[in-house]
């Protein structure tokens, strides 16, 4: 027999994920407790006091000894999920900000500088990019205007050569 683990991190605001995974997967009590009580899963691990909670049994955290190898590997599946999730988001805020020049330019919609970004892979790119290739890509009216948009003086604004 295969072990899972699910591992939530958060607070409460959680409980509803946990719920949702736990009915879906259809995980049922496994584990036992001392006491002969079951632990039902999936739970969830406080970074305070580092003690885990079990979806159900929020009110009985279970308390392992700070040296516990159990809880030295949920503290680092916990925090390698942290690390996942904040570099996730930073990389979603920055190409938010990628978009936001693109997106100032008069008559270019969000979806011309989602096809542009996907495309050059980054703003710098899209500066640096041949006419044709705009042309090709966004269409020969967007191109002059992203042209126009993104004059910074290294290429000339008008007329573009487009054959």
């Amino acid at each position: 027999m295969c072990g899972v683990l699910i591992v939530a991190v958060g607070e409460q605001s959680q409980s509803i994920a946990r719920q949702n995974v736990r009915a879906r997967s259809g995980i049922t009590k496994t584990w036992k407790r001392r006491s002969g009580q079951p632990i039902e899963l999936p739970g969830s691990i406080a970074k305070r006091d580092e003690w885990i909670y079990v979806y159900g049994q929020e009110d009985e955290p279970i308390v392992l000894d700070k040296f516990s190898p159990v809880l030295h590997l949920i503290q680092e599946v916990r925090d390698e999920a942290h690390r996942f999730a904040v570099t996730f988001h930073r990389t979603r805020r920055n190409a938010s900000r990628l978009q936001s020049e693109l997106d100032q330019i008069p008559g270019i919609g969000e979806k011309t500088t989602a096809k542009l970004l996907k495309h050059f892979g980054s703003l710098e790119r899209v500066r640096q990019a041949p006419d044709e290739e705009l042309v090709r890509v966004a269409g020969r009216a967007a191109a002059q205007k992203i042209r126009t948009g993104l004059a910074d003086g290294s290429r000339p604004a008008l007329p573009m050569k487009i054959p």
